[in-house]
């Protein structure tokens, strides 16, 4: 090829480029105008408002609404409860499992469909029948000691003494009330006999100083005495009786002469470590010797 034809080429390669450039340019000069015309000169306040207040009511840009502590809790219990019941639905299932598979091992014939079925339906009225007696049992439990607490509160806030007894109020010897409580045990009235060795205990308690004897202290008063003072061994001693006392004489238990002559050896028995050395120190108070 010739350097003349060369040269030709070159020039019409740039005549096209020239022509392809100067259209490009005509065609967004024309498309300037027309998008200018299109768009709007000013946007309504109100309408880019309500535009703006459709977008933040999208899911995504809403907050999280703040959650109470009820329903957290209620959320963990449920949560709890779910994975309690899966993982004792999976044993369930399991030992379910383990039953077909032992029952159709088994050689007798029909074992793994009679037997299992058998085995199905006595064992699911056994544990039936476990689980409402575990249950009444749990509340016959909560029943009493409900009313035992109930019981021992009351009892504590009674006195010995009955209003309608005032001349027995004036007698302030032990030795008096266990001489009246044999009176009263030998005609077969073991339910006064009862109480007055019970109060005897009480007077005993206040000639050695660790309570102050008062007709119109409650049973819980002198136990709290004892208690702040640290006697542990008469406060172990007078604490079931002042139950049993509340139940016999209030309640109007049926007292008999075991009772009676039971009571009896718990007032030696308070005698008998009213009589003991007195403590050397606080220190030996406080480990509780009396």
């Amino acid at each position: 090829m010739t350097v003349a034809a060369v040269h030709a080429r070159r020039l019409r390669q740039s005549a096209l480029f020239t022509l392809i450039v100067a259209a490009i340019l005509l065609l967004v000069s024309a498309a300037g105008p027309a998008r200018a015309q299109s768009s709007p000169a000013g946007a309504d306040p109100a309408q880019v408002k309500t535009q703006v207040r459709d977008i933040l009511n999208q899911p995504e840009f809403r907050p999280e609404a703040s959650v109470s502590a009820a329903a957290k809790l209620a959320k963990s219990i449920r949560e709890k409860w779910d994975s309690t019941y899966r993982a004792i639905k999976q044993r369930w299932d399991g030992f379910w499992r383990w039953l077909n598979r032992l029952f159709r091992g088994s050689d007798l014939p029909g074992a793994g469909g009679v037997a299992a079925q058998v085995f199905s339906r006595v064992f699911s009225v056994a544990f039936l029948l476990l689980g409402g007696c575990l249950v009444a049992w749990l509340i016959a439990k909560l029943i009493a000691s409900i009313s035992l607490r109930r019981n021992a509160k009351l009892a504590k806030s009674r006195t010995a003494y009955d209003e309608s007894e005032e001349d027995e109020g004036i007698v302030l010897e032990p030795n008096a009330w266990l001489r009246q409580a044999g009176v009263y045990a030998g005609s077969d009235d073991y339910r006064r006999a009862f109480r007055a060795v019970f109060i005897a205990m009480l007077l005993l308690l206040d000639e050695g100083g660790l309570i102050e004897f008062d007709r119109s202290r409650t049973n819980g008063d002198y136990l709290t005495l004892l208690r702040s003072k640290n006697y542990k061994r008469v406060y172990d001693l007078l604490d079931p009786l002042v139950i049993e006392f509340d139940r016999r004489w209030y309640g109007r238990a049926e007292t008999t002469a075991d009772d009676y002559k039971r009571i009896e050896k718990s007032f030696e028995l308070l005698r008998a470590i009213m009589s003991e050395p007195a403590p050397s120190s606080s220190v030996a108070v406080s480990a509780g010797r009396i």
